[in-house]
């Protein structure tokens, strides 16, 4: 029985080894470039690949040695999972360099420290959820690089980033079109540019916030790890006193702490804070990694999130000035909404946006109450506590009595 062989190829010249096996299969399954541009063996029979099951079946049934020819490095966002996940056993891999590490390079500079998106996906739906990632992701972090496709190009990501608020020149983008072939073109835009390119296929793209350079990303490779800076304790939940804020008009770390669980925020997500206030609870979701847009209408506010984010490195916290319920009607989808503040009317305006999943604070039991019938009306499962806490205080004697804090109840509803 013979081997299947996973060939990466770049553009360039495959090296001996790649050769050799190639030379050695009697069935080569890849793209029509790749088969294009390689020796493929007299007399060995060629799939070209288009869906994956016709190739799959006919690998799995053939005896001799086969190879799958693959872009760049196949265990890279790559062909070799799809194989394993299909049966069948991969006896060796030779990678090339990866798209993303040829873009990188091409542009002089490190990428450890970069996230690395696909916005591949599959059919219509799978490929609008993937781009959504993917600008969830740029908005997020600085240093962002996406692995574009038919349905989410580069072109179609800078038009969603400007939709969500980002002036043009709050990011270049770099664009990688045909990387590897002689028809290589490297070029950079601002967002207004960039949304007005139609890029050759195939291309990635690099999305870079205008931010100092860091001398080191530190001992982990990729912007996030489950959501977690490398260096930090962004799952701490932050004390009041971290917070700026105006007589005391915070979310309290209890509530807030429970909230923001409720919220699961991560990297790759959008999260909306309505009523931002200090804006507390939208910056321990952006510590978690998700993108915020945070909405208050009053300017002093405003500025005071703007510090207390800049002070917990809430980079991917944007603040919108103004009416919650306007800007909640067009703002890009969220994958979860945090209402601090606003009244029934941002919730009626959130729940005509289908918002997958709410959680609200209140202070009065009238307006907690009639929130659950109004989530149930428009499909969600709703629930709801009142949370009260009692915080140690300490006394003159060294002893310790229970300083009780003011009522919250908490509401929150996922979308059936």
């Amino acid at each position: 029985m013979g081997e299947l062989t996973v060939i990466g190829y770049s553009g360039a010249d495959l090296g001996a080894d790649a050769l050799a096996v190639l030379a050695s299969a009697t069935l080569v399954v890849g793209g029509a470039r790749h088969l294009a541009a390689v020796p493929v063996p007299e007399g060995a029979r060629t799939i070209q690949l288009g869906a994956l099951e016709p190739a799959l079946d006919a690998l799995g049934r053939h005896d001799g040695n086969a190879v799958v020819l693959a872009s760049g490095d196949p265990g890279f966002f790559g062909i070799v999972r799809k194989l394993r996940a299909g049966g069948l056993e991969v006896a060796r891999v030779i990678p090339a360099v990866s798209s993303i590490a040829a873009a990188f390079a091409a542009v002089r500079l490190d990428w450890d420290d970069a996230a690395v998106v696909s916005a591949h996906g599959g059919g219509i739906s799978g490929s609008t959820r993937s781009l959504r990632r993917a600008v969830n992701a740029c908005l997020a972090h600085p240093k962002v690089a996406v692995l574009t496709g038919p349905r989410a190009t580069p072109r179609d990501l800078a038009k969603a980033l400007l939709a969500a608020g980002l002036d043009a020149g709050d990011r270049v983008v770099w664009i990688a079109e045909r990387l590897g072939t002689d028809q290589e073109r490297v070029s950079s835009y601002d967002l207004a540019e960039a949304a007005k390119v139609r890029a050759e296929e195939p291309n990635v793209a690099l999305l870079l916030a205008p931010v100092p350079a860091r001398e080191s990303s530190g001992w982990l490779a990729g912007a996030r790890a489950g959501g977690i800076t490398a260096n930090d304790r962004s799952l701490v939940p932050l004390p009041d006193e971290e917070f700026e804020h105006r007589d005391g008009q915070i979310t309290k770390m209890e509530t807030r702490t429970l909230a923001v669980s409720l919220l699961g925020p991560k990297f790759g997500r959008l999260i909306w804070d309505l009523g931002a206030g200090s804006g507390s609870v939208g910056i321990e979701c952006a510590r978690r990694g998700a993108a915020v847009l945070a909405v208050e209408r009053d300017a002093e506010s405003c500025e005071r999130i703007g510090r207390n984010a800049a002070r917990h490195g809430g980079t991917g916290l944007y603040i919108c000035k103004g009416d919650a319920a306007d800007h909640a009607a067009r703002m890009p989808d969220p994958d979860a909404v945090f209402i601090g503040g606003g009244g029934m009317d941002v919730l009626r305006t959130v729940l005509d946006r289908r918002a997958p999943r709410l959680v609200a604070t209140f202070a009065s039991l009238e307006r907690a109450g009639s929130v659950l019938p109004l989530l149930a009306g428009h499909g969600y499962k709703a629930e709801g506590i009142l949370q009260q806490a009692s915080r140690f205080a300490p006394l003159p004697d060294g002893t310790h009595r229970l300083a009780a804090q003011n009522p919250v109840f908490l509401v929150w509803g996922e979308l059936l």
